[in-house]
């Protein structure tokens, strides 16, 4: 079905007509509604495994809490790649430092 949403996409781009555009729309509709379907059986069935399972729900349950930290590494100003996640933050407060200007007031008030 994707496959058919996705040459009545060329096919849409290629001759725009008002026939291709509710073909595409037909298709990508029934993909959007076969995704939705099946994300929901698929929710469903873990559900009914969690009911006699309490450790697959529990492992289920840590999987999706744990927060995963994927810094990737990053050129330097030299040209060498990052190493660390602190050489990593520096180069971005580097960069950030340099792109955004702060005005300073010279009639403020400090609290």
């Amino acid at each position: 079905m994707i496959k058919k949403r996705n040459k009545a996409w060329n096919s849409y781009h290629q001759f725009i007509s008002s026939y291709n555009v509710l073909r595409y729309k037909r298709f990508r509709n029934r993909v959007s509604n076969g995704i939705m379907q099946d994300k929901f059986d698929y929710q469903y069935n873990l559900i009914e495994k969690f009911m006699n399972h309490p450790k697959l729900f529990y492992g289920y349950m840590r999987n999706t809490n744990t927060a995963k930290s994927s810094i990737s590494s990053t050129t330097k100003l030299d040209g060498t790649l990052t190493k660390h996640d602190c050489e990593v933050a520096s180069v971005l407060c580097d960069y950030f430092c340099s792109t955004f200007v702060r005005k300073v007031h010279t009639n403020s008030v400090e609290c």
